[in-house]
């Protein structure tokens, strides 16, 4: 059930005309937060600019339920991309210092919060009377289409979908590496290093100083360079070929900065042996094998 404030509820029971616009605010995982309006002019409300001159922005039809049934929003967003669809000043729109379509490949978008809610005017030049919060959810699937991108965005009532019991009775650790409950401060472990010659979009050159597979399946980050603020799973290390999935988006150069994270395989030798952290090992080493009869 939308609760809505008492001015904007006088005024829709009294005015002629009601004007609208959508406000939209994206939270990324890092912490940067956009803000967008559909209306053409930016809006203000409390502290916060809804910025008019964004990506172009659609949205389905909501459905608005009492109870815990759960709806979801698609967005289609619109952004200018160099040299497709920029103004005639050459601009595109950038999250940081990477277009939309370089911000979702380098994972950036990946379960980001979306809060919609609704402004409402008596005119325009008064400001919006009051919002109505319409919708909140996260990001799930992603779709580049060309000059579009498809978002679908699952409501947070999901959460209540989510299976349990939370962890499975299998071998091999349950954590996420890095993660609180594993422990393990990723900045401690990083290796900063460059690319050297001779490295492609998929495969690079990295003197890390590591046996072979140190760095495999752990995860890559781009600090300099056309690919700057890029991330990438590490598919494997051998020597200094360092080989990335999915390939980066531009030819990487010599001389680039990156940060290297080391790889788990979730098994408790290399946690104790490589990590020294089995206290926070949450796997279950002696479950039987799988045994195939014949």
């Amino acid at each position: 059930m939308i609760s809505v404030d008492a001015t904007v509820q006088t005024l829709l029971e009294t005015a002629d005309e009601v004007l609208m616009a959508d406000l939209y605010t994206f939270t990324l995982v890092n912490g940067t937060v956009l803000r967008f309006t559909t209306s053409d002019r930016d809006i203000s409300y409390g502290d916060n600019t809804f910025s008019s001159s964004g990506p172009v922005i659609k949205r389905s039809h909501l459905k608005i339920a009492r109870g815990l049934e759960v709806d979801d929003l698609k967005l289609e967003i619109s952004p200018k991309v160099y040299p497709y669809s920029c103004d005639s000043s050459g601009e595109q729109d950038n999250i940081g210092s990477l277009s939309w379509p370089q911000a979702i490949n380098a994972g950036l978008l990946a379960d980001a919060t979306v809060q919609l809610d609704l402004a409402v005017f008596s005119s325009w030049e008064s400001g919006p009377v009051g919002i109505v919060p319409l919708f909140i959810g996260n990001i799930g699937k992603l779709e580049m289409k060309f000059q579009k991108i498809e978002a679908e965005v699952k409501c947070v009532l999901q959460k209540l979908i989510t299976k349990l019991p939370r962890r499975l009775v299998q071998p091999g650790c349950t954590n996420k590496l890095y993660d609180n409950a594993c422990g393990l401060d990723r900045v401690v472990w990083r290796l900063s290093s460059e690319i050297e010659a001779g490295s492609s979009s998929s495969s690079l050159i990295i003197n890390s100083g590591m046996d072979d597979n140190y760095y495999t399946f752990g995860y890559l980050e781009i600090v300099t360079g056309a690919n700057a603020g890029q991330s990438r799973l590490i598919k494997s290390q051998i020597g200094s070929l360092v080989t990335v999935l999915p390939p980066l988006l531009s030819l990487p150069a010599e001389g680039d900065e990156v940060y290297l994270y080391p790889g788990c395989d979730k098994k408790k030798a290399t946690c104790e042996d490589k990590f020294d952290n089995l206290a926070n090992f949450i796997g279950f080493p002696y479950v039987p094998e799988p045994e195939v009869i014949l």
